[in-house]
């Protein structure tokens, strides 16, 4: 009867003669570390001196590393917003990426820019659901109409609540956000690009 070897033995087998690169995990452990000093700068829990300080503390290869998992972290904050509120985390945001860049001006400039942007995305979101609520107008107080015959109560329809506006505000958002976005990830990119990681 043949010998059945356990999953530990088996792995062991397969791994024997393999050797771990060394720097490719210490680069990975860099990674990691920088995106956990990102998130707890993010939130509140450190400052920027702290994220400063981890950042001057590696060279090279490690420095890129850890650049690579901050500024992972800190570009999840740029995404297209529901409201103004934004901006607080936003300019954080800006201001670690800043200390990672060997061009913290440029850093500035670009979120500059990105407010105007965003701004400029909730402003034109705000225009087009005025604008269909607006067109919906007739035909929700058709609706209104209609329950009132039915039922001989006055009620008001919300255009949110309506199957039929869901459906063109959805349609319509869903093209202005794919615009915005395209423009948001070349946005990234050049992030990415003022910070040596492209």
């Amino acid at each position: 009867m043949a010998e059945i070897k356990s999953a530990l033995e088996i792995a062991l087998a397969r791994t024997e003669g393999m050797e771990v690169d060394k720097d490719k995990v210490r680069e990975k452990e860099m990674k990691i570390s920088g995106r956990k000093t990102a998130r707890s700068y993010l939130e509140g829990n450190s400052d920027i001196k702290s994220l400063t300080k981890a950042y001057k503390q590696e060279k090279g290869d490690l420095r890129k590393a850890f650049t690579a998992g901050a500024a992972e972290t800190l570009m999840s904050v740029l995404t297209l917003p529901n409201d103004s509120s934004y901006k607080d985390a936003f300019l954080k945001a800006g201001e670690g990426l800043g200390v990672l860049s060997d061009s913290p001006k440029d850093i500035e400039e670009m979120f500059t820019q990105l407010i105007q942007f965003f701004d400029q995305y909730l402003q034109n979101r705000e225009q087009m659901e005025q604008q269909l609520t607006s067109q919906f107008q007739p035909l929700l107080k058709q609706k209104e109409e209609a329950i009132f015959a039915q039922t001989g109560s006055r009620i008001r329809i919300n255009p949110m609540d309506d199957p039929d506006f869901q459906k063109a505000f959805s349609q319509n958002i869903g093209n202005l956000v794919k615009r915005y976005q395209e423009a948001l990830e070349q946005a990234k990119g050049q992030l990415k690009s003022f910070l040596g990681l492209e």
